[in-house]
């Protein structure tokens, strides 16, 4: 659920990101205002003629818990889907890997376009990838442990 980078940018991302590996059944305290980059443990393939949403299920969001902010998932992808996952609420809410706090919404899709995006086949969490098209990485700062 938590975990790592497989960016080919690695060295970057660190100095401004912890990674954090949680083992299943392992609890993660997400803090108020907190984000973390997480991802599904199902590895899945959408066909060609779908698409799907990565929805929040409606008890974690009525306690604040946000789990994705690109939800759209395209005709053609395969892999584990990165979640942004955030606590927008006013309490510590205890996570652990494989709860359910995301559903998929399918939908046929018109046409036969393929995802050619550079997170396919992820098997983890996927930190962002600029490749010189993003923010600059010296507008990023690695918050203070608490």
């Amino acid at each position: 659920m938590l975990g790592w980078a497989t960016s080919s940018d690695d060295s970057q991302i660190e100095r401004y990101q912890d990674k954090l590996i949680k083992a299943y059944g392992e609890k993660f305290i997400l803090h108020p205002r907190q984000l973390v980059i997480g991802s599904t443990l199902e590895y899945i393939q959408i066909p060609s003629g779908m698409m799907c949403y990565v929805i929040g299920k409606s008890t974690w969001g009525r306690m604040g818990l946000i789990i994705a902010t690109a939800t759209k998932v395209d005709p053609g992808f395969r892999g584990c889907i990165t979640l942004e996952i955030i606590n927008e609420g006013e309490i510590p809410l205890v996570l652990y890997p494989g709860i359910p706090i995301a559903q998929l919404v399918l939908h046929r899709a018109a046409g036969a376009s393929t995802y050619k995006g550079g997170y396919s086949c992820a098997i983890g969490p996927e930190f962002p990838k600029f490749g010189g098209k993003g923010p600059s990485w010296e507008y990023w700062t690695k918050p203070s442990r608490r």
